[in-house]
């Protein structure tokens, strides 16, 4: 059985299944990221209808045609520095992955946020998300990138929940300072109405012309109400 895609798209009416987003995940060889810095974040399962023998060297690409998920396999060209060379074999394949999009670890490998690793678990194929040290974020400006960085939190944060369930300090923070906030400003208008009522009631009984014969021009009443108020 091959994995589905129908219930993670929602589709309005003038939908089709050729409008989903392209996927092409690579897949590394755990090899490939020995010697540099990486954090694993979580793993899933991917099954292939049938595995390659020599798999564990291959570069893997999790695509999909239409609704369907498939896995093929490609050469790894040592001396260009991770170019491929793409076989022929191919095969459909599931993915334990429910509803985290797999198109959403598309978008952080290409930024070069994460990367996947594979390795050999009997007739299936584990993988490995690490992060990498470019997705941690050095800009070299505080103004740089914002609108990406901010993007590849939020679906860092979807993949911390999915994999260790917990809820992301940070959004917790901001909904307790909004409410704060919400509290504060709703005192602040409380205190305005409660001094300008107390003013009101002490001018009612002692109001004053503050209209002078030799001033010009001549006041309306609220810059009169004004005058008395101050």
């Amino acid at each position: 059985r091959s994995v589905r895609f129908s219930e993670e798209f929602p589709c309005t009416a003038s939908d089709s299944t050729s409008a989903l987003p392209s996927l092409a995940l690579s897949v590394l060889p755990a090899l490939k990221l020995a010697h540099i810095w990486k954090a694993l974040i979580g793993e899933f399962i991917i099954r292939p209808v049938w595995l390659s023998s020599d798999y564990e060297w291959k570069v893997l690409t999790v695509h999909r045609k239409g609704e369907q998920l498939y896995l093929s396999y490609s050469s790894c060209d040592e001396s260009s520095d991770l170019q491929w060379r793409p076989d022929d074999d191919s095969c459909t394949a599931e993915c334990n992955l429910s509803w985290i999009l797999l198109e959403e670890l598309d978008w952080l490998q290409k930024r070069r946020v994460v990367q996947l690793c594979h390795q050999t678990k009997d007739q299936e194929v584990k993988v490995g998300i690490y992060l990498l040290e470019t997705g941690l974020g050095k800009p070299d400006f505080l103004s740089e990138g914002n609108a990406r960085l901010r993007k590849a939190n939020q679906l860092m944060q979807k993949l911390m929940e999915y994999f260790y369930d917990f809820i992301i300090p940070e959004v917790v923070e901001n909904e307790e300072e909004e409410s704060d906030t919400d509290l504060e400003r709703q005192n602040v208008e409380e205190l305005y109405d409660h001094v300008r009522l107390v003013h009101q009631k002490e001018n009612q009984g002692a109001t004053y012309d503050v209209q002078h014969k030799a001033l010009i021009p001549f006041l309306r009443r609220y810059q009169s109400q004004a005058v008395n108020w101050m």
